[in-house]
């Protein structure tokens, strides 16, 4: 994530570079497509004597209808945003629980089969975050004593590894209960967990997966492209030069609003100085806590 002190108001006006988690280099060749545009028309206007200029007040009802899409796209974007959020959540605070009950409940005659849990939820944790990812799954990128070479050969083809981790979780559960080193009570509250663990993969996928109605982007994304290409016919009959600083400013604002929302609807994306949902972090405590 773009990460910054809340409390320096001024920092942010120092932080244009995408490395800094700033959005506008990816908007920068849309405002320069509306600027060149702008500085076209500015020179008919000038040199050849051309009429320039739209009505404004029609202008303004469709920056009106405009905003509601803006609204409408960011709010959707953002509760895309707290659904993966709160899938994480789910994960990580089951993997801590399974955990701790398994470490609690398992007998001393039990210690291999303890440690093999122990090792599935961290595994079931690293494999989920490759999953949201998109990222393959390279043996030596996994860490030292996370999975044996067999079980990542064994995951590396497969589409849903963490599935398959929690199988095999299920399988120690069950060997566990069978030698009689967890009760049935702690058997029940493990598979819950492990239930859990299912629901927030499932979760997670389903919020990287979706993406808005093509029917509504179409209207979104055509609409915000005629408005920001037609703002400087409007602004230059009656602010001439200085339209190319309103339209750039405008520009910013709806572009860098529209780009914002894509990043968050991709929540589990990295991008250049910027992941909105850190997964590096969130998985590092919880493998703190977990050790």
């Amino acid at each position: 994530m773009g990460r910054y002190n809340p409390s320096k108001y001024l920092e942010v006006f120092y932080r244009w570079l995408p490395s800094q988690g700033s959005v506008f280099g990816a908007i920068m060749p849309f405002m320069v497509a509306t600027l060149a545009v702008n500085v076209v028309l500015l020179v008919l206007k000038s040199e050849f004597k051309t009429k320039v200029g739209l009505p404004l007040s029609a202008h303004s009802i469709f920056g009106f209808l405009l905003s509601f899409l803006l609204v409408m796209r960011t709010t959707m974007a953002y509760q895309r945003y707290m659904e993966g959020y709160a899938a994480m959540s789910l994960m990580v605070r089951s993997a801590r629980t399974a955990t701790r009950e398994i470490l609690v409940a398992g007998s001393s005659g039990s210690d291999a089969s303890v440690a093999r849990c122990v090792r599935y939820i961290k595994a079931y944790l690293f494999v989920a975050t490759k999953h949201l990812r998109s990222e393959a799954l390279e043996l030596e990128e996994v860490p030292d004593g996370l999975l044996t070479a067999r079980e990542t050969n064994y995951l590396a083809p497969r589409s849903r590894r963490s599935l398959l981790i929690i199988g095999w979780l299920a399988i120690e559960v069950e060997a566990l209960h069978s030698m009689s080193a967890i009760s049935d009570m702690h058997r029940l509250h493990l598979l819950n967990h492990l239930q859990a663990l299912t629901d927030a993969f499932m979760g997670a996928t389903r919020a990287r997966a979706m993406f808005i109605p093509f029917p509504f982007a179409q209207v979104f994304i055509v609409s915000l492209t005629l408005y920001c290409f037609s703002l400087p016919i409007v602004l230059i009959p009656i602010f001439g030069r200085w339209s190319v600083a309103l339209t750039a400013f405008a520009c910013f604002v709806i572009f860098g609003t529209a780009e914002v929302a894509r990043r968050l609807e991709s929540a589990f994306e990295q991008y250049s100085g910027f992941e909105p949902i850190p997964l590096d972090l969130i998985i590092t405590a919880a493998f703190d806590d977990i050790d």
